[in-house]
């Protein structure tokens, strides 16, 4: 019984703590490290690149990107080095050892909501 109360004594181990460690020993936080690339695309890359090119994958540090047109394929890839360069300089918890393009559907990105107009007073 004495076993149990010490155990009891012992202070709590924060949740934040616990699962850390628990990404950490699991293959749950490489994939959370490597879907942050993927969700953090646009914001990385700009707008005018992610309007004509989206990552679909991205597994052991190979990013593939589907791009919608070969005039904007070549151009990534004359990008590539530069691209990757940002991409890992944002995200250095998953770093990109290549980046493959290939020609793909892409979809119309979501704009952010346009402010709304409201009626001038007059007076």
């Amino acid at each position: 019984m004495s076993s149990d109360r010490s155990s009891r004594s012992k202070r709590p181990e924060p949740i934040g703590a616990i699962l850390a460690k628990l990404l950490g020993e699991s293959h749950w936080g490489k994939q959370i490290k490597e879907l942050e690339a993927l969700s953090r695309w646009r914001e990385i890359v700009g707008p005018r690149i992610a309007k004509q090119a989206q990552p679909e994958s991205f597994k052991d540090g190979v990013l593939v990107v589907a791009v919608q047109n070969s005039i904007w394929l070549s151009h990534l890839r004359f990008l590539t080095a530069e691209l990757q360069e940002k991409l890992n300089r944002e995200i250095p918890s998953s770093p990109i050892k290549e980046i493959h393009f290939r020609l793909g559907s892409v979809e119309p990105a979501s704009s952010p909501p346009s402010p709304r107009k409201t009626p001038r007073k007059n007076g």
